[in-house]
């Protein structure tokens, strides 16, 4: 991590130390800073869980970083005389957010409100940093990168064994599930390059076209389906995402059909043989969804179709983040896919 203040200019935010409800306070998966001059005024901090980042960087207008060791030096000298509590409890309060990343932003609004808005920003920026993760390449890796406050799975798990010809004994095994994203300044840059500032800037605008709402909806589905372990129900989720965004809400036959004509229309009007292959992929990521949803059947995949899959759905987004400049409707998307 670095050594600079990675906070300046947020400061002036928090409140006596033993004396949290007046400007500080700490919740599991949250932090707020919040100004005493205006309690609608405040600074969320939503930890981030399984991710290590360079320096700071933000995704729209939520802010990726790191409390420091100097910020927490700086905070103790300033709020030292004015407490009643020891360097102990004071370290043992806040040195436990040391170095851990967080996702962060500056709500204005009601306080009843304004904790909910800011989560909601956050875990979309979250949504489209999951999408630059390794999971995306590599579908069998596991996604653990989230905000603490919507992890649902156990990182650590015990069981215990007694053999039948030594029943004084009792073995304990312990197991952990860490497999942390190392983010570095290569990998942002990359990423930068490679659609993030397409999506950081569709955030930033806050669009409220009907369209943009289908985007940020099927974002936040993507994100859900890249963390599903279970690859056959992660392809049904991603099939879902796609007739969603591709097909008319009331449309009730040939569902494969067009979805898979305008997909491919999109993304590869003007290259036949990648349009054959991907079709091919949509094919067969159709029958796995088919049989898994329908028969309970778990056909063989092929990890790197759904990679493409995967990549290609990504890429979908980018290009309709592009075409909402003009088009605000889905209807309007479909007749222009079907124009083409």
């Amino acid at each position: 991590m670095g050594e600079r203040n990675r906070f300046e200019g947020s400061g002036a935010c928090s409140a006596a130390f033993e004396n949290p409800p007046e400007g500080q306070r700490v919740k599991r998966g949250l932090i707020i800073l919040q100004k005493k001059s205006c309690t609608s005024d405040s600074i969320y901090y939503f930890p981030v869980l399984n991710l290590h980042i360079p320096n700071p960087f933000k995704i729209g207008n939520i802010q990726f970083t790191y409390f420091t060791k100097e910020y927490f030096d700086a905070k103790w000298e300033k709020t030292k005389e004015n407490i009643n509590s020891s360097k102990i409890d004071f370290d043992k309060f806040y040195r436990k957010y040391q170095g851990r990343v967080f996702a962060s932003t500056r709500v204005k609004a009601e306080p009843n409100r304004a904790k909910t808005l800011a989560f909601n920003e956050c875990s979309l920026a979250v949504d489209v940093l999951k999408m630059y993760t390794p999971t995306i390449l590599f579908p069998s890796n596991e996604c653990l990168v989230d905000l603490e406050e919507r992890i649902n799975i156990n990182y650590q798990s015990d069981y215990l064994c007694q053999r039948i010809e030594k029943p004084d004994e009792l073995g304990v095994t312990m197991s952990a599930r860490n497999n942390p994203f190392i983010l570095t300044e290569n990998h942002l840059l990359q990423f930068f390059q490679s659609g993030l500032s397409d999506f950081s800037n569709f955030l930033s605008n806050n669009s409220v076209s009907e369209l943009s709402s289908l985007i940020k909806q099927s974002i936040s589905f993507y994100s859900t389906a890249i963390s599903t372990f279970d690859l056959h129900f992660r392809i049904a989720q991603l099939i879902t995402i796609s007739e969603s965004i591709l097909l008319e809400d009331d449309r009730k036959h040939n569902l494969e059909k067009y979805c898979k004509t305008r997909f491919d229309s999109l993304l590869n009007s003007n290259d036949t043989k990648k349009s054959e292959i991907f079709t091919t992929i949509l094919t067969n990521m159709y029958q796995i969804r088919h049989k898994i949803m329908h028969k309970a059947i778990r056909l063989s995949i092929d990890l790197k179709s759904l990679s493409v899959f995967q990549i290609s759905l990504i890429e979908l987004l980018l290009r309709i983040i592009y075409l909402e400049k003009n088009i605000k409707k889905k209807e309007e998307l479909i007749l222009f896919i079907d124009k083409k």
